[in-house]
């Protein structure tokens, strides 16, 4: 077992050299000594506004650690490997939270770019603005009103990060997002133990959250591993979840509890490169689930009058205008999941979901993540160190390079122009060939004119020729007997207008055909635009 250390803390303090944003600034020797000492109960917990950096990994804190309000923010809380162990075993070992004005409780004091790092944590972390949960007074009463969203998360924590921790969960919610959290981040960390709900809770009203490269395994009781609970725009990325007796990943919106409306649904969520390890579960419980519940699986409560689904109606919005999950345009990509078809395991309950490039495996892929844009109205995935071009006019375009999940974007490059040409004379087998963008760049724009009954063409067709268009400038003179070919499309006669979206293709076929007797004459001529 572990000693508990409490020495003066001159002998051991170390200094942070810089003051970091916000004006905080390292805690004093008296407060040092203060969040050291042992709790008892009258000092069960302690409030911290400053930096703080633990000596060593021998170093146990029995104190509940309280970051609140803006005075907090910009703290830094390292443990240096040491552990936080709260012997008042309720509540939360972390509680990082906004406070109402003591003269207005109108107005909310919130923290906001908090790290906490290299930390063991035994119990749970809550981040919290307006309420814990979905169903605190303030924030029910926010909720019957329009701009609901907005208000929550004006009010509610910001950019709090937590980096290297091993959260270790002995009953409540070891990792809660409460209402309004946004852009703040779970990654490099671990979190397991034991829990009557989920691992990780990511409330409603919430956004912008990520988690990454965390190792996921909390033995629960009845329920999945992550619930994003009417969450939107969150990322989900390189983590590794196991103990999926009960599920993973779900997406629904609470319906009605606690008589709060909830306005936001579970939308634009990313979950990619995400690993789902199972060993003896053949199951029926979903890896991932896209509207989980839909307002259904309450319904059987109501002939026991346990249903709460419409504890918040009466009004034109949100949860109290329908109680399905909405759960749309969430993004499913290149996950890895152990033995079981992805088939089975990823349940989506609407077509906007973009789902691709999730496989079944025997053994664990070692990658970092991929991206996936929306362009033009198109969803478009790349893997790690590739990128999207597009073209932003005749002459200049931008990429969006994936690095880890995260697209980088670089504006104004110059676009190359690769004419091409392809003929064939006397010869009804036609002519069929590549057209690539050199040095691995990708085809922002194309266009192409043809001549179906010769082998030539004056340069003023192709200069007349639009961009993004095949133009048959001269049909066969039995139009059924020619063809020609570029970025997909097929013609014998007239014109069509090309699809540009070929931002992740390096090259395209080119082809013209023509059959006479004496054998064909054919030309397709035009060019390539690469960036």
């Amino acid at each position: 077992m572990r000693r508990l250390i409490y020495l003066p803390v001159a002998a051991y303090l170390v200094v942070i050299a810089t003051v970091q944003a916000f004006g905080a600034s390292p805690c004093s020797e008296n407060k040092m000594n203060e969040i050291l000492a042992l709790a008892d109960e009258q000092n069960p917990q302690v409030k911290v506004d400053c930096h703080v950096s633990l000596p060593n990994k021998e170093t146990i804190i029995t104190k509940k650690i309280i970051i609140q309000g803006d005075r907090a923010s910009g703290v830094v809380f390292n443990c240096n490997g040491g552990t936080i162990r709260p012997t008042q075993k309720t509540g939360y070992s972390i509680a990082i939270r906004s406070v109402q004005d003591s003269n207005d409780e109108s107005i909310w004091s919130r923290p906001t770019d908090v790290s906490i790092k290299n930390c063991t944590i035994e119990g749970a972390v809550r981040i919290y603005g307006m309420a814990r949960n979905g169903e605190g007074d303030d924030l029910r009463r926010s909720s019957y009103q329009t701009g609901h969203t907005a208000r929550v998360q004006r009010n509610a924590p910001r950019n709090i990060t937590l980096d290297n921790v091993v959260i270790i969960g002995s009953g409540t919610i070891p990792l809660y997002f409460s209402p309004g959290v946004t852009h703040s981040v779970l990654k490099n960390s671990e979190i397991k133990g034991k829990g009557s709900s989920v691992a990780v809770y990511l409330d409603a009203e919430s956004a912008y959250n990520t988690l990454k490269d965390n190792s996921i395994h909390l033995e629960t009781e009845s329920r999945e591993q992550v619930a994003l609970d009417g969450s939107a725009y969150n990322k989900i990325m390189g983590n590794r979840f196991s103990g999926l007796n009960h599920g993973g990943i779900y997406l629904y919106r609470n319906c009605g509890e606690g008589g709060t409306v909830r306005h936001q649904a579970p939308q634009h969520n990313q979950m990619i490169n995400n690993v789902f390890y199972y060993n003896k579960y053949d199951g029926g419980n979903p890896a991932i689930w896209l509207g989980s519940r839909n307002g259904f699986w309450r319904k059987l409560g109501t002939l026991f009058h346990l249903s709460y689904c419409h504890d918040d109606d009466g009004f034109n919005f949100g949860s109290s205008k329908s109680n399905r999950d909405y759960a749309r345009y969430n993004v499913v990509a290149q996950n890895q999941i152990y033995k079981l078809r992805s088939s089975k395991m990823i349940v989506n309950d609407d077509e906007s979901n973009f789902i691709t490039a999730n496989q079944t495996v025997q053994s664990e892929i070692e990658r970092l993540s991929g991206c996936v844009l929306s362009l033009d109205g198109e969803n478009l995935f790349v893997t790690d160190n590739d990128y999207i071009a597009t073209r932003t006019s005749d002459y200049y375009g931008l990429t969006y390079t994936c690095d880890d999940g995260e697209f980088h974007t670089t504006t104004e490059l110059a676009i190359q122009k690769m004419p091409f040409s392809c003929a064939r004379s006397n010869s009804n087998s036609g002519c069929n060939k590549a057209v690539s963008c050199p040095n691995n760049k990708k085809i922002v724009g194309l266009k192409g004119v043809c001549n179906l009954e010769s082998s030539s063409l004056p340069v003023i067709e192709l200069q007349s020729t639009s961009l993004d268009l095949l133009r048959v400038a001269r049909s066969s003179d039995r139009v059924s007997d020619g063809l020609c070919k570029l970025g997909g499309v097929s013609l014998s006669h007239g014109q069509r207008w090309l699809n540009t979206s070929l931002s992740a293709t390096k090259s395209i076929e080119v082809a013209c055909k023509e059959y006479d007797k004496n054998g064909g004459d054919c030309l397709i001529q035009g060019e390539i635009l690469c960036l």
